[in-house]
């Protein structure tokens, strides 16, 4: 039971980001994404990533205008992997402060 629930969980993330990020349009077309983007999404959200932190990454992304059509996957990992990282530091951080 609970791995369907996992299951349903991770396929709303899916399409919040999918929706997010084909409302964002060039010439008509998407962003090239790869294969294994689904993959990657879901190594984000094992990592820690908050939906909300995912779907305003890819807002992050096609704001950046500098950033090519074929470049927009490799920058949203970029500010992914980031952010992660930043909610890893406050979490350690955290937990130092609990155990001081």
């Amino acid at each position: 039971m609970s791995f369907e629930i996992a299951r349903i969980d991770l396929y709303g993330s899916w399409t919040a980001f999918h929706d997010e990020w084909k409302r964002s349009l060039f010439d008509g077309e998407m962003a090239p994404l790869p294969r294994d983007f689904l993959g990657q999404l879901s190594r984000f959200l094992c990592e820690g990533l908050p939906l909300e932190s995912l779907v305003n990454a890819v807002e992050v992304t096609m704001e950046a205008h500098h950033v090519s059509k074929v470049d927009k996957w490799r920058y949203f990992c970029g500010v992914c992997i980031s952010r992660i990282r930043v909610f890893k530091f406050l979490a350690k951080a955290d937990h130092a402060s609990l155990n001081a």
